[in-house]
């Protein structure tokens, strides 16, 4: 599955606004979805949010900046998990 700037997006809204936690929500998804991911790939993955140009039309507020960050502070955090 190639992910798409809605998902990013979407990750986004639900962590930051929703105050869910990351690794709640990895392991939800990985319970609905009996699916695993990595931290690695995770990390990885995270790092592609610059990558994108065509941003859906929001109607919350949303900072392309904020959201980028975001997942680059997460793959960081994830980085000293993986490499100890």
């Amino acid at each position: 599955m190639k992910p798409c700037v809605r998902d990013y997006v979407d990750f986004f809204c639900i962590v930051t606004q929703q105050k869910y936690s990351l690794d709640k929500l990895w392991l939800d998804a990985k319970d609905k979805f009996d699916w695993h991911i990595d931290k690695l790939t995770l990390a990885s993955q995270f790092l592609r949010a610059g990558d994108f140009e065509d941003y859906p039309k929001m109607l919350i507020p949303f900072k392309k900046p904020e959201m980028i960050d975001f997942y680059y502070s997460r793959a960081d955090q994830l980085k000293k998990e993986i490499i100890k």
